[in-house]
């Protein structure tokens, strides 16, 4: 059966070889310029194992000593880790604890702030680390499965209907990570504004969501879960204790003890009317904290509704602005159609004189077209000479007369034809 590291070794196609598998465990160069070819082999192993591992081994903080540990193989040292590790902090693929972290006595031992001077999550330096060739002592985060366990996190966090939680509530939901290792999820969801880490004056540690910072609500509401949560510890001992005096009372009822069975009896009794008061103290602060999320939902809703109201407001204005704008509307196609009518009667206006001259220079046309008709549709007749029609200039007084002298020329034609 292969070991964990002999299974991330194998994984690796480089390895089947075993002078690559030399190359790779011996001393890295400090340098690409030094042996280009060695360096590239070496950082497209290393880190990809490093990771590989810690996913195996399910953390994202690992320590130079631990890896050498890991990937010792057949009397085999890695002797280039020093300089991986240098090479991956200064990229910021990997982060030294002591610049993720530092202790604030603020809020405890629990609370960890940000050394933002310190730590980047930008992209990552192209050039070589020109600074130590020996790693430092403690613990390196691995940047990107911090982030991928942090994501995994808060998707878990976002699924609990609940905003304010207990410390250990968080332990629980998110069981599967070290509690040592949970911490720096927690730091990094605060620093990106996706939760904050609080305490009541009593010392007691919680988590608020969806907020940057806590208020005196949340803490109320964290000092009043602890409570809570202290008590249903104390029911379960206590009845705990109750099944026991039970056990024993029979016991001695058995062993025909009466006394002794009597006293585990009225020790029981007290047990119970202490489990039934810490009950219904404990009922009393679960209908208060449902209370509470009913009010905040209230509130939420009325700000909501507060909101809209104001937009809706702002959209409809008033009603006399609304009168006030048709009106400007109706004005202003008004003046579109009086100006339209204008440009439309100064192209479209024909006076008397220019119509009267218009009519003589059809009545012009009309004559020249008849003689052009007599003189074609009869070639074979005598020449019959037409009757003379005036050209001179008649001025019409009316339309009668124009429509007389039309017809009149047109019985002059037929007469003609024939």
């Amino acid at each position: 059966i292969m070991t964990t590291t002999e299974q991330v070794i194998h994984s690796f196609y480089e390895l089947k070889n075993p002078e690559i598998l030399k190359k790779l465990y011996a001393p890295c160069p400090t340098s690409r310029d030094i042996h280009p070819s060695h360096w590239d082999l070496m950082f497209s192993f290393w880190p990809s194992a490093i990771q590989e591992m810690c996913r195996k081994h399910n953390t994202v903080a690992i320590s130079l000593a631990q890896v050498r540990k890991w990937f010792q193989k057949d009397g085999l040292m890695p002797l280039g880790l020093d300089t991986i590790f240098n090479q991956q902090e200064y990229q910021q693929k990997f982060i030294h604890i002591s610049n993720f972290q530092s202790k604030s006595s603020s809020v405890g031992g629990f609370m960890w702030k940000m050394v933002s001077s310190s730590v980047s999550w930008g992209f990552s330096k192209l050039t070589a680390a020109e600074t130590e060739t020996k790693a430092k002592d403690g613990k390196y985060i691995i940047v990107d499965l911090l982030k991928e366990r942090t994501e995994q996190l808060e998707a878990k966090l976002n699924s609990i209907p609940v905003n304010v939680m207990l410390m250990n509530e968080v332990s629980t939901i998110a069981s599967q990570i070290p509690t040592d290792e949970l911490n720096l999820s927690l730091i990094l969801l605060q620093k990106n504004g996706k939760l904050c880490i609080f305490e009541t004056e009593d010392h007691v540690e919680g988590v608020r969501q969806g907020a940057k910072i806590a208020t005196d609500q949340d803490r109320s509401i964290l000092q009043i879960k602890h409570v809570s949560s202290t008590l249903d510890k104390q029911q379960v001992k206590l009845e705990e204790e109750i099944a026991t005096c039970k056990k024993k009372a029979t016991e001695m009822i058995k062993d025909k003890q009466k006394s002794r069975a009597l006293g585990f009896i009225k020790r029981k009794k007290q047990l119970e009317t202490c489990l039934n008061q810490k009950m219904d103290i404990s009922l009393q602060l679960h209908s208060l904290l449902i209370s509470i999320d009913t009010a905040q939902t209230n509130r939420q809703v009325l700000d909501a509704q507060k909101a809209g109201a104001g937009t809706l407001a702002e959209l409809n204005n008033s009603l006399a602005d609304a009168e006030e704008v048709i009106a400007s509307v109706q004005y202003a196609i008004d003046d579109h159609n009086e100006i339209d009518a204008v440009i439309n009667n100064a192209h479209a206006s024909i006076s008397d004189a220019d119509e009267a001259e218009l009519d003589k220079e059809l009545e012009l046309m009309m004559l020249e077209d008849l003689d052009n008709l007599s003189i074609h549709s009869s070639p074979a007749k005598k020449d019959i000479p037409l009757p003379v029609i005036s050209t001179e200039k008649t001025e019409l007084k009316n339309e009668d007369e124009k429509k007389d002298v039309i017809i009149n020329k047109q019985e002059k034609v037929a007469l003609h034809a024939q």
